[in-house]
């Protein structure tokens, strides 16, 4: 069972998010999942999350169609 959540909102931040992602995934508890949402992010951000998502079962990502708070 997961011991906590986290949620991260992403947009255009491409540098930012992957910076995010590898510092979350450095840490040296690993009881815990990311749910990455986007908020009609580029194209950059989108890959550097799914890519992140691909390599961590712990990562999940949402996207959202509409332009407003993730």
């Amino acid at each position: 069972m997961t011991r906590f959540s986290i949620i991260i909102p992403f947009h255009n931040d491409a540098g930012t998010i992957q910076e995010t992602l590898d510092s979350i995934r450095a840490q040296s508890f690993t009881n815990w999942e990311a749910y990455c949402i986007g908020d009609r992010p580029s194209r950059a951000s989108c890959i550097e999350v799914l890519e992140h998502a691909e390599r961590d079962p712990r990562i999940h990502v949402a996207l959202s169609p509409v332009k407003g708070p993730a």
